[in-house]
């Protein structure tokens, strides 16, 4: 069974923002996800704020 749950990152930690219904000791894989936004965010910190269109959809193919 797969349940999506939003976490935050603190301190090497992932803490989830819901309670989860899992028994202590009981293993999940994870998949992380960043937000598109972030995505864009952090592209936009490393190549300035005029990003060429195809810069940006080269970057997020790369990201999918």
């Amino acid at each position: 069974m797969g349940e999506v749950v939003e976490a935050i990152y603190e301190n090497g930690v992932l803490k989830p923002l819901k309670k989860l219904s899992l028994k202590d000791g009981q293993r999940v894989k994870i998949m992380i996800e960043e937000r598109l936004v972030d995505v864009i965010s952090r592209f936009r910190e490393k190549y300035g704020t005029k990003i060429p269109s195809k810069d940006l959809d080269d970057f997020l193919k790369k990201r999918r």
